[in-house]
C-alpha cells in the first residue's frame, strides 16, 4: 500500500480500514514552517454472519454485501481524507500570513501562529474522531438496505484509533519574536524551577521539555504542551532531538528525570545542556541530577 492509499478489506467478518497518513501534502517544503506528523487512521469492525432469507448460496450473498461495505469505507475515509487536507492547508496557509507579518516586525505574530496550530490540531482531531461513528453507520445501512439479510445479525461496535506523534509543530528559528533572550520566557523558567521543589513530593510534579542543541532551549510547566514544545525549539540554537520529563527532588538537588532511556554518554550532555539553558534564563547554576534508565549524571549548583 503507498504511503497515502486508502486500505479496506473483509477477513473472517471483520471490517478493517487502514490509512498511514491522511495529509497528502509534503509540507516540510517550502518556507519549512510548519511540520505535520503522519496522521494514521485505523479501524475495525466485526460484521457478524448474516442469514440470507433469499434464494441462492448465503456465502455468495454475502460476500457482494461485504464488498458493497468495502467501497463505503472506502468512500467515508476518502470524505474524512479530504476535509482533513482542506484544514491543513488552510492552517498552513494561516501560519504563512502570521510568519510574513512576524518579518515586518508585528511582535504578537508568533503567538497568533501557535494559537493557530493549536486550534487547527483540534479541529483535525475533531475530523479523525468522527470517521469511525461514520464508517459503522455506512456498513449498517449496506446490510440493513439489503433484503437477503438480516439487519439484527450486525454487529458493528469496533475500534479505531489514530496517531500523531508530536502532532503539528512550527519549524524552529522561523520566527524572530522568540528568543534565548526572552525576558518573560527567562522569568517564568525561573519562577518554574523554583516551583518544581514544591510540586516534587506531590502525584504532579512539574515537567520539562528540552530542545537540544548548541545553545538548548528549556520549558518548566505544570503541563506541557505543544506551544511549550515550540517555545523551546525557537530559544535553542542549532539543532538536535526533544526530550521530555520530570522534576523531582533528591534532597538538595533538582532530578530531572527524562521519560525515555538513554545511554551514559547522551545523559552526560543532557545534564550539562539542562544546566547551560538554567543559567542562560536565570543567571544561576542549579544542584541538578539528569536521571534516565540506568544511569544518573550530576551538576552542582550556587541557587537553591
Amino acid at each position: 500500500m503507498a504511503a497515502d492509499d486508502i486500505d479496506t478489506s473483509v477477513e473472517k467478518g471483520v471490517l478493517y480500514v487502514e490509512v498511514r497518513n491522511l495529509i497528502s501534502k509534503d509540507y516540510s517544503k517550502g518556507q519549512g514552517l510548519i511540520d505535520f506528523q503522519p496522521l494514521m487512521f485505523k479501524l475495525s469492525i466485526p460484521l457478524n454472519p448474516v442469514t440470507s432469507k433469499g434464494k441462492g448460496s448465503a456465502d455468495k450473498e454475502q460476500e457482494k454485501v461485504y464488498k458493497a461495505v468495502r467501497t463505503k469505507a472506502f468512500t467515508v475515509v476518502a470524505g474524512i481524507k479530504q476535509k482533513v487536507n482542506a484544514e491543513t492547508e488552510k492552517l498552513f496557509k494561516d501560519v504563512v500570513t502570521a510568519w510574513q507579518a512576524d518579518q515586518k516586525g508585528d511582535a504578537g505574530a508568533y503567538k497568533k501562529a501557535a494559537a493557530l496550530v493549536k486550534t487547527g490540531e483540534k479541529r483535525l482531531e475533531d475530523i479523525v474522531a468522527a470517521g469511525p461513528q461514520a464508517v459503522r453507520q455506512a456498513a449498517e445501512r449496506e446490510v440493513k438496505g439489503d433484503s437477503n439479510f438480516e439487519s439484527k445479525r450486525l454487529d458493528s461496535v469496533g475500534t479505531w484509533g489514530f496517531a500523531r506523534s508530536p502532532g503539528i509543530t512550527l519549524a524552529a528559528g522561523q520566527f524572530q519574536s522568540i528568543s534565548p533572550d526572552d525576558n518573560d520566557a527567562n522569568d517564568e523558567v525561573e519562577k518554574n524551577i523554583k516551583a518544581a521543589k514544591a510540586a516534587a513530593g506531590t502525584s504532579s510534579p512539574m515537567q520539562f521539555v528540552l530542545a537540544s542543541g548548541t545553545d538548548p532551549g528549556l520549558m518548566i510547566k505544570k503541563r506541557i504542551t505543544n506551544t511549550d514544545i515550540v517555545d523551546a525549539k525557537e530559544r535553542r540554537k542549532g539543532s538536535g532531538p526533544i526530550f521530555f520529563g520530570s522534576i523531582l527532588m533528591d534532597r538538595s538537588k533538582y532530578v530531572f528525570e527524562l521519560d525515555k532511556d538513554c545511554s551514559k554518554g547522551t545523559g552526560d550532555k543532557l545534564s550539562r545542556m539542562v544546566q547551560k539553558a538554567l543559567k542562560d534564563a536565570t543567571g544561576k547554576r542549579y544542584p541538578i541530577k539528569v536521571v534516565g534508565e540506568g544511569w544518573s549524571d550530576e551538576e552542582d549548583g550556587d541557587a537553591d
